[in-house]
């Protein structure tokens, strides 16, 4: 009969007396929880009672090399780059790089926004999903109907706190650049052929406003629309 595979108390799964990563967690360094092992195997390794090292499919997972590069300053504030797929780099603030760093992101293009966006696979059970780098920053858990809105909307890479806010679906709607469909140069602003004018619009809760005609599109965005989305929009107002 072989020997049964034992493994002293103060001593991690994998037999390394150096080991940092918090007891019960995938050495993946995904920073979830494994199973509880739920009998001894000498062939993988595994100790009645004991956790799992790995999360099943996370064996081959790596947890991304935390650089020692010297941390920049933007606005005051030390930042630091993550490495994500794609060659792309998300913004952070210094404090929360490490905490970060426990997982592995990547790059996940919107054709809705034209932009990139940092992301990891989260996993519930045999469910797996996407758990978005700003939304970890925010607090927000999966399930959890509000969004975060980056104050500068085409920098969906830089989840500095000072360039994240909480925001409702509609309020983050607010925000959004002027469409690429545009042929005023102006947002909020269309050319009305029955009327030989420039019309401006705002929608506020779904709902599209007239806001009046002028007969430059300038003077439709400035004495119109501008004034409107100050008022209706408030910080979440965007103007171009």
């Amino acid at each position: 009969m072989p020997t049964r595979f034992t493994l002293p108390s103060n001593l991690c799964i994998c037999r390394n007396p150096l080991c940092t990563v918090p007891y019960g967690l995938c050495h993946c360094g995904c920073g979830q929880e494994t199973k509880i092992a739920t009998k001894s195997d000498n062939k993988s390794k595994t100790i009645h009672s004991r956790p799992l090292r790995f999360i099943a499919g996370h064996q081959g997972f790596r947890r991304p090399q935390i650089e020692d590069a010297a941390p920049f300053k933007i606005d005051g504030v030390y930042c630091r780059l993550i490495p994500l797929t794609q060659g792309q780099h998300a913004i952070v603030w210094e404090s929360d790089y490490r905490w970060l760093m426990q997982w592995k992101w990547s790059a996940k293009w919107s054709n809705d926004t034209h932009t990139f966006y940092a992301y990891r696979m989260g996993r519930e059970g045999k469910t797996r999903f996407p758990v978005y780098m700003a939304r970890e920053i925010m607090g927000l858990s999966r399930g959890d109907k509000r969004t975060v809105d980056h104050k500068e909307t085409c920098e969906t890479l830089d989840n500095r706190r000072s360039n994240l806010r909480i925001a409702t679906q509609g309020e983050q709607c607010r925000n959004q650049r002027m469409q690429k469909n545009n042929t005023s140069g102006y947002k909020g602003v269309s050319w009305q052929p029955n009327k030989g004018m420039y019309v401006a619009n705002i929608q506020v809760d779904r709902k599209l406003i007239c806001l009046g005609y002028r007969s430059t599109a300038k003077a439709a965005h400035f004495e119109l629309y501008v004034p409107a989305a100050q008022k209706l929009h408030g910080k979440f107002a965007r103007f171009e």
